[in-house]
């Protein structure tokens, strides 16, 4: 697609989903939308009646506002006319800032099949994929990241990913980067009304006001990057990892919790090998969990021995390895503690240091508790007990793990295609800020300083679309539906 697509062109497309739907919808943009529609749509007689001027079959063409109205589309034969509803903008204040409407049809794919050829009949062309989206953006009405965001909006498979794309479509994102442009666009303004009256004595902004603009948009697009970077991290859902001793209950507890046999569940210890892994959804949000392989305390790094011996096999040291590499880069771990057994001095440790990401729970709760357990040290830190076998405690443990995901900030701000093409652009528009920063703080010169203000000001302008690249957009506007 390319961006030099005809903005005088007037588009068409089918803009329901293409399946078994009680509505179907026509959407229509551009200057010769009433002639497209003319004789096609029929205003009804309850809404011909409220109209004050023009001829009863198209009282819709008058209207000053958009609105909608009930009426009849007029099909060639054998399928006649069709009741339906339309909404009409006839101004530049619809998405796309052009005349536009939308036909709402009975949800019968032949009839809407036949009526995009009826609008195509009349003058209009088939749209591309995002084109719609992509005269919203060219016509100022949305940013580069909130194109983006319709994106995600149409994407999203959870009520997180929703959440996370209509913030953005709102401008939590859009917001930022127009602020920090503008405090740019102004410093640099006045820094180049110095340099051009060099030789006069006038100081258009001082030092120290300079200095304040340039660490507070610093500030903003550090900010902005850490969010890019929090979503990069696989641009997936955030980790939970089951963790604990051999036989401790990880392996029953992550089955519960993903409400199917994946992990293979034997009394003897040591069954877990390499760790496994499984999408679920907490709360409305994907969650990716891991069960890893039984840690020996004979191999944590305190040195403490334990009555449960170790294979020591190569593959037990190996897998072992891996579980505690995953449990670094975990966002939440949950240590399971097996109630019906004695608290070794590892897990009392690992207890005693838990700390936001760890959420500590006693599995096998179905079981007596072990004569050591009563009022044992380290156990007042246990958050809950459950059992994968009664079920008991697992909806709470649900609830405790979507809780402190939350609290610590995993959910995602940015949609994952925002965040994978505006990474880099933030990252330079960083580096030339603390150029231009360092610059100014040192005294080197006006020039140096607003030579990174225009570095920086073109990076930030890429983010938002304002300075932008035909194949970007290419790029971005090709992963749209037909129709969006």
């Amino acid at each position: 697609m390319s961006v030099q697509l005809g903005a005088d062109d007037t588009i068409v497309a089918i803009a329901s989903p293409a399946s078994t739907l009680a509505r179907g919808i026509v959407r229509i943009s551009g200057p010769r939308v009433k002639d497209c529609l003319a004789g096609l749509f029929v205003t009804g007689a309850a809404e011909a009646d409220d109209s004050a001027e023009g001829d009863a079959d198209s009282a819709w063409r008058h209207t000053k506002v958009a609105r909608w109205w009930e009426g009849t589309v007029r099909l060639p034969p054998p399928l006649g006319d069709i009741p339906a509803g339309m909404i009409f903008w006839p101004d530049s204040r619809s998405y796309t800032r052009q005349p536009a409407a939308e036909l709402h049809l009975p949800g019968c794919s032949p009839l809407v099949d036949a009526c995009l050829e009826e609008v195509c009949r009349r003058g209009a062309r088939l749209a591309e994929r995002g084109e719609f989206t992509l005269r919203a953006f060219l016509a100022g009405r949305i940013d580069l990241t909130q194109a983006e965001a319709v994106l995600g909006v149409i994407e999203a498979a959870t009520e997180d990913e929703l959440e996370t794309a209509l913030r953005q479509l709102a401008g939590n994102l859009a917001e930022p980067v127009a602020e920090a442009r503008q405090s740019l666009i102004s410093a640099l303004a006045h820094l180049e009304a110095g340099l051009d009256f060099v030789d006069e004595d006038i100081e258009f902004i001082g030092h120290a006001e300079l200095l304040e603009t340039l660490s507070k948009c610093l500030e903003q697009v550090e900010h902005m990057l850490k969010q890019m970077e929090r979503r990069a991290h696989g641009d997936g859902p955030p980790t939970v990892v089951f963790y604990g001793h051999p036989n401790s209950g990880k392996s029953s507890l992550f089955n519960a919790i993903c409400g199917a046999q994946r992990a293979l569940v034997s009394r003897q210890p040591g069954t877990t090998r390499d760790y496994l892994e499984a999408e679920v959804t907490i709360a409305g949000a994907t969650v990716r969990l891991l069960d890893t392989a039984g840690l020996d305390p004979a191999s944590v790094a305190n040195g403490e021995e334990s009555d449960i011996q170790s294979p020591g096999t190569q593959i037990d040291q190996l897998s072992q390895q891996l579980g505690s590499g995953q449990l670094q880069r975990a966002a939440l771990r949950v240590l399971c503690v097996d109630r019906s057994r004695a608290c070794t001095a590892w897990e009392l440790a690992e207890l005693r240091q838990a700390d936001s990401r760890t959420l500590a729970v006693a599995t096998k709760s179905d079981l007596p508790a072990h004569a050591s357990r009563t009022g044992a040290a380290g156990d007042a830190a246990l958050a809950l007990g459950c059992s994968a076998v009664s079920g008991a405690g697992l909806e709470q443990l649900r609830t405790l793990i979507a809780d402190r995901l939350g609290a610590s900030g995993t959910r995602q701000e940015i949609v994952a295609s925002t965040a994978a093409r505006s990474r880099a652009s933030l990252a330079q528009a960083r580096d030339a800020l603390r150029g231009a920063l360092t610059a100014a703080e040192s005294q080197l010169g006006e020039e140096l300083v607003a030579t990174e203000l225009r570095v920086a000001l073109d990076a930030l302008g890429t983010v938002a679309g304002a300075v932008h690249h035909e194949e970007v957009l290419d790029h971005v506007f090709r992963q749209f539906c037909i129709g969006k």
